[in-house]
């Protein structure tokens, strides 16, 4: 953590899971992390990342959906990063009641360049999303592939057979949602690249309720080169 030496940091006790800030998604399921992480915060001096600039990014990349929030609605945790992860990741969140129902999202964002790692969000009408379902799960997959290309080239990543489906299976109850959840992991040379992915999941209301990402800059890898592949 040499960078951080000259940070004012704040120890936390509080432990992260992925489960936590992704209830809905699948994304714990199909990603290898460690249960609990000591998260370490930085004091609010020493970052120039402000909560509007997180908004900013947020309405870029949802430039429809939230707009039934207000830019003081939103709460932000600050900066943070991990004793075995020295990236920076911020916080963004909101909880609100629309028409008696709770709305809430939670946002995260890591880098200098904000990238959003993950998120979940909790709409107001999940109703519409109970059976039958409105969308079908190839319509859902297309919703799901037109996200991806917000953050990735999607001909460099492959769907997941063994990652996708109904998040709620047939021990689902008619009474919840029903729930697609896609996984996608990038490739290199046609090579599917598995401890990476990339988690989308859709409602059957066609409305996208999370998202984690697992994964580095390939810059980061080395990899044979596939004329080099033994025949």
């Amino acid at each position: 953590m040499g960078k951080f030496k000259k940070l004012g940091i704040i120890l936390t006790t509080t432990a992260f899971s992925v489960g936590i800030l992704a209830p809905v998604s699948q994304a714990s399921a199909n990603v290898k992390e460690p249960s609990e992480r000591i998260a370490i915060q930085l004091a609010a001096s020493e970052t120039k990342v402000t909560k509007g600039m997180l908004i900013n990014k947020l309405r870029a990349l949802f430039p429809e959906e939230f707009k039934f929030v207000a830019d003081n609605e939103f709460n932000s945790g600050g900066g943070h990063f991990f004793r075995d992860d020295t990236t920076v990741r911020y916080d963004l969140n909101f909880n609100k009641t629309v028409n008696g129902k709770d709305v809430y999202g939670g946002f995260t964002f890591k880098g200098e360049d904000l990238e959003l790692e993950h998120f979940y969000y909790q709409p107001a009408n999940i109703a519409e999303a109970l059976y039958p379902a409105k969308y079908s799960e190839t319509e859902a997959k297309k919703i799901a592939d037109d996200f991806l290309r917000k953050f990735a080239k999607i001909e460099n990543y492959k769907l997941r057979e063994d990652g996708f489906g109904y998040y709620n299976d047939i021990n689902r109850p008619l009474s919840q949602p029903i729930t697609y959840s896609f996984v996608y992991s990038p490739t290199y040379n046609g090579v599917l690249i598995g401890d990476q992915s990339i988690t989308i999941d859709v409602l059957a209301n066609g409305q996208i309720t999370g998202m984690y990402r697992n994964t580095e800059s390939l810059s980061k890898a080395t990899f044979d080169s596939s004329s080099q592949k033994k025949k």
